[in-house]
Order: structure tokens, then C-alpha cells, then sequence
């Protein structure tokens, strides 16, 4: 099973960095990781290669609904 990961971040953190780093150890690791961000944000350094930025409006909904979009797996594993 291929899925990928989508999480709506504002800003980097330690907490986040586990959490990539978590992702990509797991039994089945996804194939793609996103993390969706406000159009407003600068994207930052992050601890994995799979991970890519997506840019969405500034809001909860609005960033949720723009990673179900953008992503290319029928399987989803959405974290905030």
C-alpha cells in the first residue's frame, strides 16, 4: 500500500522534526510526505528528503482542503 502524509504546519519546530523523522521509520513509510503551509510562510530546512512544501491560504479548512488536493496517493494519513 502507497499513501501519503499530509501535515498542516505553520512554522517549523522540534516537534515536527520528530514527527518527519517518525514517519519515514515506520513499517510502511508513506511514499510522500507534504507539508502544507500559508502562502505567507517562508518555507524552512527540514530532517527528511520526501518531504515537499505546499503553499495554501492561511486557515485550517482551507490548508486541509488544499493537501487532499494536491495529493497523488488514493491513501491519505492527514497530521496537524
Amino acid at each position: 500500500m502507497s499513501y501519503t502524509a499530509v501535515i498542516r504546519a505553520i512554522s517549523g519546530s522540534p516537534d515536527l522534526d520528530t514527527e518527519l523523522e517518525s514517519l519515514v521509520r515506520q513499517t510502511v513509510p508513506p511514499e510522500e510526505v507534504q507539508i502544507v503551509v500559508p502562502d505567507d510562510v517562508k518555507p524552512w530546512r527540514v530532517p527528511i528528503q520526501a518531504a515537499r512544501f505546499v503553499r495554501s491560504k492561511r486557515g485550517m479548512v482551507t490548508q486541509r482542503a488544499e493537501e487532499i488536493r494536491q495529493a497523488k496517493r488514493d491513501h491519505l494519513l492527514l497530521l496537524d
